[in-house]
């Protein structure tokens, strides 16, 4: 699901990711110093480890729900530019989770 990338330590996804599927992860990260001496052997490294915690943010999946199940509307040949011609009222789909805006 994750990749990380060993220059930047950059963790990025490598497919989508689904709240309903998972809605957290929990990663074991482990660095190592890879020490090397002079004689291009490897020494003794020191490595240490983190845990990393993502949360999977839910979207609203479904569509919005109009108000009416039709709308009718005209608008006269010479109206000018940006004329109003319909209105519509549409209620978000139920969502879940409450949502704040900040």
């Amino acid at each position: 699901v994750f990749r990380l990338n060993n220059n930047t330590g950059v963790i990025s996804t490598v497919k989508l990711l689904d709240h309903e599927t998972n809605a957290s992860y929990s990663l074991r990260v482990e660095a190592d110093s890879m020490g090397v001496v002079e004689s291009n052997l490897r020494a003794p490294s020191k490595t240490n480890t983190a845990r990393v915690f993502i949360d999977v943010l839910d979207e609203n999946d479904h569509p919005p729900v109009f108000t009416k199940p039709l709308y009718l509307g005209g608008v006269a040949e010479d109206a000018k530019t940006f004329t109003s011609v319909l209105q519509v009222q549409v209620h978000p789909a139920p969502f879940k989770h409450k949502v704040d805006h900040f």
